[in-house]
């Protein structure tokens, strides 16, 4: 009886001993999964995807967090603007992190999954893709190299940017005054040796002969930037600029801009201190020739070759005097033209031997925007002739000029 008794006891201890020490390995293994459900938890907080991204076609797009593991993408495409919400639900596969996930669109396409290959913060690939190669969009932290050069605009070196600005109404104010706005001469607006228009320097701003206000970038506020493109303090150094600041948004190419419009061109914005923006518009290489009038101007090279169809018309100077030249080289009064092999480079003003007879001169060939190099009163935006037997500052009365 009692060796029955120490038995059942012992038997007794030992399901007792069996329960606990299950109940502690369910309680260990509970502890362990809740371990690593709060540190796949704390890796996916850790992982921020917001900020701007490239294509490599030049597009952009920004991603910004809505709430833990979810986000919003926009970017623009051919039809417009388009945003894309998505989660991320992470997973690690060689050695980096993973997500593959449906995406919903703005613009009603679906079918789309949004795949995000996360490296590190620099290293960051996002794929949109439906199973059709030519819907696929790939976007990562790096721009395009074509993108690449104007990023020293964070240093200060404003060079990308570098050109002159004006409008319609101020190109024909210069035009109207014979090219000779502020003092200057049609020979240095056609070879751009003016300070008349707002220009964008390596260093700053010039506000343009209106205000004679001079910018420049300091040192200790740098240009920073904001969705692909560059804010730019600037700060006036002389009394034009009248110790103000000012701030220009720069665009490159294919970058939408703060007016929600991507361009293929370079643009700069002037912003207000209210936040309102204004273009500025680029002026045009040699934008002169668009108010000039249409004529002929001379071919200098066929007219040393004997080539003379841009001489032909009728020629009048300022004091009445009429030359008229025809295609074979005659002229009226019995003159005849003769060419002279690279006269342009064999005199400081192409010309051609012109002859009445026993009797001769040099007849000078000035193109559109050339200066006479003795001094010019001419209208260096037409082309002009002179008869003279030797070089000098001419009269303005002295030039022929095409009727």
């Amino acid at each position: 009886m009692t060796y029955r008794l120490i038995s059942f006891t012992i038997i007794i201890l030992l399901i007792i001993s069996g329960c606990s020490n299950t109940n502690k390995s369910k309680k260990a293994n509970s502890q362990d999964s809740q371990t690593t459900q709060v540190t796949s938890s704390e890796k996916s907080k850790a992982i921020d995807l917001s900020g701007t991204f490239y294509a490599t076609s030049g597009e952009t797009a920004t991603v910004k967090s809505l709430a833990s593991n979810e986000w919003q993408m926009a970017y623009t495409t051919l039809d417009g603007d388009v945003t894309a919400s998505f989660e991320t639900k992470w997973e690690e596969s060689d050695g980096m992190s993973k997500s593959e996930t449906p995406m919903t669109k703005s613009d009603g396409y679906l079918g789309f999954t949004i795949i995000v290959e996360y490296k590190s913060t620099t290293d960051i690939k996002i794929t949109m893709t439906d199973g059709n190669p030519s819907h696929q969009m790939i976007f990562t932290k790096k721009e395009p190299s074509e993108l690449e050069k104007y990023d020293v605009v964070l240093q200060g070196d404003l060079t990308p940017f570098e050109g002159h600005f004006s409008t319609n109404e101020f190109n024909k104010t210069i035009a109207d005054s014979g090219f000779t706005y502020g003092g200057y001469t049609p020979d240095d607006y056609f070879n751009d040796r003016t300070t008349v228009f707002p220009t964008i320097k390596k260093d700053g701003y010039w506000n343009g002969i209106l205000s004679h206000g001079n910018f420049a970038i300091s040192p200790s506020n740098l240009p920073t930037k904001r969705d692909g493109y560059y804010v730019v303090h600037l700060y006036g150094t002389n009394t034009g600029a009248n110790n103000t600041e000012m701030t220009l948004l720069l665009v490159p190419p294919k970058i939408k801009g703060p007016d929600g419009i991507v361009s293929q061109e370079r643009r700069a914005f002037m912003e207000g201190i209210d936040g309102s923006i204004r273009l500025l518009e680029y002026l045009e290489k040699d934008w002169w020739k668009a108010y000039q009038s249409q004529e002929e101007d001379l071919d200098i090279e066929a007219i040393n070759n004997g080539d003379f169809s841009s001489l032909v018309g009728t020629w009048k100077d300022g004091k009445g005097n009429i030359l008229v030249i025809y295609e074979d080289g005659s002229t009226n009064g019995s003159g005849k033209l003769y060419s002279v092999q690279n006269s342009d480079e064999v005199s400081k003003v192409p010309y051609v031997s012109i002859s009445y007879g026993y009797t001769g001169a040099a007849l000078g060939l000035y193109k559109i925007g050339f200066n006479n190099p003795e001094g010019d009163q001419s209208d260096t935006s037409r082309p002009r002739l002179i008869i003279a037997q030797q070089g000098g500052n001419y009269s303005a009365d002295s030039y022929y000029y095409r009727q």
